[in-house]
């Protein structure tokens, strides 16, 4: 097992764009972004992936890099990857045959979605969970949601499940058909079209470093491209092709769907989805011991789940709606080149994992006394400022920003309005008490502390 010494990041901030406007660090979770010389910078040991900033940013200056579409021309067998999310950001206008055929007309030689190998671990999930004793069994699906656990909930890394997800076992399936199917190693070219930041970085490699895929293709990107073909019926004239069939059950597409997996096992089973809201309940679940109560958990790091996912097209409730009248139509049982017994096996003897190692990151260096002398130290430095948590000061909390002076990386003046109020009480001017009318006397009558 490759050591989880730190997480690869797919997130990216172009300085260029960024006009420092904090949006970004008031909307990531886990106070990983600041403002530094007027551009947002990324603390990478805390940041989870999730996508949340790239969202809010309102210039674009945060993206995730995709591999060049073109790269899927250096191989002679160009399989695509696909999960339902992605049959979510049509209109029903488009039936699936056109949908999987126009990813024929872009230039992959097959086309798989992901769910194909979901049978397989329900399966093996199901048995897991009616075994387990230490409640709850987490689902290890969404990598932003792992992340999170590792860095701000480490006690529950022993709860999320060893196993892979449907991404990892269909990738080893699709390689493995394809090589039986004559195709050389060297000339197998995997694409996995990814709806999330998160799985933009971890989808490239298996947990112990070996490849899994040769490219990760944005949903967004790919869904433009798919758009411009349907748009002109170039794949009309690939819609009754027996090989651009559905490939996965009604059932196993539903996975995707908020609730997908809950609903799928007996006991007590809860979805949450959307990154705040998970957070928020584990915070409240860690204290009020409710976890125990509860046999699973699905997680989802965006809202709705994969059709919420910081790189989808459509809106997300709108997505999750077509999804669900597309699937009202979809057969109940699965089309051609469902895993044969064989195959099943295969994916079953490489079902489980590594376990997830926690990686908690501390706010403060050093030994016991000096972590608490830090922390006390941060604690009298909140005390003096005002509690707005405006992010004027490139931190996104007063909170945070009391670490940052502790760290060495802010200083107390940095807070706008502290410094503000100092200079006006020094220069006896009214303004001051236009601010305390506002915020309150006491926010602005207290002396920076270091």
């Amino acid at each position: 097992m490759k050591p989880y010494e730190e997480f690869h990041h797919s997130l990216t901030v172009d300085t260029d764009l960024c006009v420092g406007c904090a949006h970004c660090i008031r909307h990531c979770p886990t106070k990983a972004l600041r403002i530094r010389g007027g551009k947002a910078s990324l603390r990478k040991d805390w940041c989870v992936d999730c996508g949340e900033c790239l969202r809010a940013c309102p210039v674009g200056a945060i993206f995730v890099v995709q591999d060049d579409f073109d790269r899927i021309f250096g191989f002679d067998c160009r399989a695509v990857l696909f999960s339902a999310a992605l049959l979510g950001q049509f209109a029903d206008t488009y039936t699936e045959r056109e949908i999987l055929a126009a990813l024929h007309a872009l230039g992959f030689t097959h086309a798989f979605p992901v769910e194909m190998s979901v049978p397989v671990i329900r399966e093996r999930m199901a048995a897991q969970i009616a075994a387990n004793r230490q409640k709850p069994l987490i689902s290890p699906l969404c990598p932003a949601v792992i992340r999170l656990i590792q860095t701000k909930f480490p006690d529950l890394t022993e709860h999320v499940m060893n196993l892979r997800t449907p991404v990892e076992a269909t990738a080893m399936l699709v390689r493995r058909r394809l090589l039986a199917a004559g195709y050389a190693p060297e000339r197998i070219g995997l694409f996995y079209v990814t709806p999330c930041a998160a799985k933009a970085a971890t989808g490239k490699e298996d947990r112990d470093g070996t490849p899994l895929v040769d490219g990760i293709l944005n949903l967004d990107s790919l869904y433009n491209r798919l758009c411009r073909i349907l748009s002109c019926k170039k794949a009309c004239a690939l819609a009754d092709s027996e090989e651009v069939l559905p490939q996965a059950a009604r059932a196993d597409l539903g996975w995707t769907l908020p609730g997908g997996e809950a609903a799928a096992f007996a006991g007590r089973c809860l979805a949450v989805d959307g990154i705040g809201e998970v957070k928020e309940f584990l915070e409240h679940a860690e204290t009020t011991g409710v976890l125990h109560e509860v046999d699973f958990l699905e997680l989802r790091a965006c809202s709705r789940g994969c059709l919420g996912g910081s790189l989808t097209a459509a809106n997300r409730f709108v997505s999750e709606e077509r999804l669900r009248r597309r699937l009202e139509e979809h057969p109940a049982q699965a089309g051609p080149d469902l895993p044969d017994d064989g195959e099943r096996r295969f994916i079953a003897d490489r079902m489980e994992v590594g376990g997830i190692p926690p990686m908690t990151k501390l706010l403060f260096r050093g030994d016991i006394q000096q972590v608490l002398s830090s922390m006390d130290q941060a604690q009298r430095i909140r005390r003096s400022l005002p509690g707005l948590d405006c992010g004027a000061c490139g931190s996104p909390t007063c909170e945070s920003l009391s670490h940052d002076i502790v760290r060495g990386e802010a200083q107390p003046s940095d807070c706008i309005f502290l410094h503000i109020a100092t200079d006006l009480a020094e220069g006896g001017s009214d303004a001051l008490e236009q601010l305390e009318r506002v915020w309150g006397r006491e926010r602005f009558r207290r002396e920076p502390q270091r």
